[in-house]
């Protein structure tokens, strides 16, 4: 029997799976039936697999007049290695939890379905790998004389706003920026001297709240580090952030700084390593997994960039880039990026074709080749542009080949006169470097479309 409805009351769902396990091609068939009417519902599935347990897809559904509902939800596409379940029941915006988890799966075809008990036992096991995975040691566990450390490294200047794991690594937001408190004092015991006054000019106002704000603070989490010293335990803890800090880079846009790292053990007290930080942070405001914060895609990548030098080089490149607070030698950082992978990718000696197939042609009407810089970079970006509108990606240059050639003769200035001056006479007069004069910074656009290119073309090579 129902209970008389209460709209102070959420309302009690009862759902029950048609079957727990389907093959690809088949839907996943969901009964409901709540205790009183609801509007605007919604189920939300999410997924467990050997790298996290995270959202799968939000299904909206409407209940009949008997408070029924029938919701067939569509796994083309899914993973067919995960664990799925009913995380919870949506209405008007707020998440009702089930009391039973409900697991399914989406196999493959030849694949034996499985039992609701096989699936808890695919949990388990999916859950040991999971932790097998991110408890790996940095160092070498098995080494004669090696003791078992932990290691906490502060890092500033990097919004980070969910935690994410890799090997050996938890990388922890704090909701937290450093304030700068101490600044704002030694700011006022200055004035004081000045003015002769004790009046509190700097504390007390905003310098602490933009302190925040600019200068974000994450945590690098490192559980299990063995090595002979401490020494060596440092040694081991800093060279893993900066790989980690690289890659972050790719996709916050900021390079992170070390403010400073602690090593413990059992039989050593606390030790601290300082490292003083520069600018502030200028890379992505967003959070979740829209800005880069997915789990699987940052393991993929940690994965893909230890086993290529050449996209290890890049990406710590791609860090100090971003750190970089002069725009001409932003453009020679980032430039830089885009040849070293096209060196590594493009043979060289190859005629070189726009992107409908016509040939590129250099100013005599010879065939340009892949022998030169800018020809060979622009070869090599062009299977990124074939798949997107060129226009809206590279705006305002008018085509991929004039960005590249006013990128190439903005590292140019930098690399052969220490910098750019668009009234230099030695570029021609038909030299798209000279529309890239007119602003600094992140409101260059021409900087931030060379920025979001190499962004894009670190991406693919990590796919």
């Amino acid at each position: 029997m129902m209970r008389q409805a209460n709209p102070e009351i959420p309302p009690l769902f009862d759902v029950r799976l048609a079957k727990v396990s389907v093959a690809k091609g088949e839907t996943v068939e969901l009964r409901i039936k709540a205790d009183q009417p609801a509007k605007e519902t919604a189920v939300v599935v999410g997924y467990i697999d050997s790298i996290t347990k995270g959202w799968q897809a939000t299904v909206p559904f409407e209940l009949d007049d008997a408070r029924t509902a029938t919701v067939c939800l569509d796994p083309q596409g899914w993973m067919a290695d995960a664990v799925y379940f009913i995380a919870a029941i949506q209405v008007d915006g707020n998440e009702l939890g089930l009391d039973d988890t409900l697991y399914f799966e989406a196999r493959y075809p030849i694949e034996k379905p499985r039992s609701p008990q096989a699936l808890v036992e695919k949990v388990q096991q999916l859950g040991k790998a999971r932790e097998a995975l991110y408890k790996q040691p940095v160092g070498d566990r098995e080494a004669e004389g090696v003791e078992h450390f932990q290691g906490v490294v502060l890092v500033e200047r990097l919004l980070m706003t969910s935690t994410m794991f890799l090997p050996g690594i938890e990388i922890r937001p704090t909701g937290k920026g450093n304030p700068a408190e101490s600044e704002s004092r030694i700011f006022d015991e200055v004035m004081a001297d000045l003015l002769g006054t004790d009046k509190k000019v700097v504390s007390g106002s905003e310098w602490s709240t933009r302190s925040e704000n600019s200068r974000p603070i994450c945590t690098l989490m490192f559980e299990n580090v063995y090595a002979e010293s401490l020494d060596e335990a440092f040694a081991l803890v800093n060279a893993r952030a900066d790989q980690v800090l690289n890659l972050l880079a790719l996709n916050r846009y900021a390079g992170g700084s070390v403010v400073g790292a602690v090593i413990t053990s059992r039989t050593k007290p606390p030790h601290l390593w300082i490292q003083l930080a520069a600018d502030g942070y200028r890379g992505n405001l967003a959070g979740g997994p829209i800005s880069g914060e997915d789990q699987h895609s940052l393991v993929r990548q940690d994965k893909a960039a230890q086993g290529d030098l050449v996209l290890e080089l890049a990406l710590s490149l791609l860090r100090s880039a971003h750190a970089e607070q002069n725009d001409d030698f932003r453009y020679f950082r980032y430039w830089s990026i885009l040849e070293i992978l096209a060196d590594h990718r493009v043979q060289r000696g190859q005629p070189v074709t726009y992107l409908d197939g016509t040939l590129l042609l250099g100013r005599t009407g010879k065939p340009r080749t892949t022998d030169d810089a800018a020809p060979r970079v622009y070869q090599y970006l062009k299977p990124l542009f074939r798949s997107i509108n060129e226009q809206s990606h590279i705006q305002p240059a008018t085509s991929l080949w004039e960005a590249v050639r006013a990128w190439y003769e903005r590292r140019n200035a930098t690399a052969h006169r220490g910098g750019f001056d668009p009234a230099d006479p030695r570029l021609s007069t038909d030299s798209p470097a000279r529309k890239t004069g007119g602003t600094a910074g992140l409101g260059d656009e021409w900087l931030v479309r060379l920025r979001d290119t190499v962004t894009m073309a670190l991406h693919s090579e990590l796919r």
